[in-house]
């Protein structure tokens, strides 16, 4: 379980970018963070995994600080996938194979192995991995960058709008697959999105920036016309097709 309470951070004692963020996520739940652009949501995550300081509060992953562990410890608990990434000279395999760093000591071990071909079945990858990342699109080289996130078999996967470059049948593709290995391997999921229909079809709970504060948190209930045109300055109306609610801008 993941336990975040009153995270702050600033780049200047004067521009704060988020303040007093209270939230908790348990093993097989996705959280979704929503919220406009500038909200501060990116920002948040990398809290979370100390890419950047929080300037106060503390997020306590299973009874321990993250701030009190060293880099290596971070990165056998949790892994990132940004918003882009700089694609270098290296193949589809050997992206996926970083995954496994935080577990290596003298060299690739066939449980390494086992553990990055299971990655590539469950993503489809077959056909990908002896190709160069710098050869992909943008939404190739997205999935590749989850497979490597999933290599490292976190306790805890941060994702940063993790379908902005991918069509419609692979955002969802994505994101179903995102929920199913957090349910099967009960760890817990932190996912930025803006397609709010995306979120609710896959997520668990949503927390709502607005400001640099959490405008509200919860399941379904919270997604309601007045809190989205609060958080987003807009109208919207609120559906249900087949059991699930949809957001549709007026």
């Amino acid at each position: 379980m993941v336990r975040v309470e009153q995270l702050g951070f600033g780049y200047t004692p004067k521009k704060t970018i988020i303040n007093h963020i209270d939230f908790s996520v348990k093993k097989g739940e996705v959280l979704g963070i929503l919220g406009k652009n500038g909200a501060g949501k990116s920002t948040m995550l990398k809290c979370l995994n100390k890419i950047l300081p929080p300037s106060c509060g503390s997020v306590v992953m299973n009874g321990e600080e993250i701030s009190t562990m060293s880099r290596h410890g971070i990165s056998r608990r949790i892994a990132f996938v940004a918003q882009s990434n700089e694609r270098q000279r290296m193949t589809v395999y050997e992206t996926i194979l970083l995954g496994r760093i935080p577990f290596m000591k003298w060299g690739v071990t066939p449980e390494d192995e086992a553990i990055i071909e299971d990655v590539i079945q469950q993503l489809n990858l077959q056909d990908y991995t002896t190709r160069y990342m710098d050869e992909l699109s943008g939404g190739e080289a997205q999935k590749i960058y989850l497979a490597r996130a999933l290599a490292q078999q976190p306790q805890l996967l941060l994702l940063d709008e993790p379908t902005s470059s991918l069509d419609i049948k692979n955002q969802y593709a994505t994101m179903a697959l995102v929920r199913r290995i957090v349910q099967e391997r009960q760890i817990s999921a932190i996912v930025v999105l803006h397609d709010l229909n995306l979120a609710l079809r896959y997520c668990d709970r949503y927390l709502l920036l607005n400001d640099g504060g959490v405008h509200a948190i919860g399941g379904d209930e919270v997604i309601t016309e007045q809190v989205i045109e609060d958080v987003y300055g807009m109208p919207v109306c609120l559906g249900e097709i087949k059991g699930k609610k949809v957001v549709i801008p007026q």
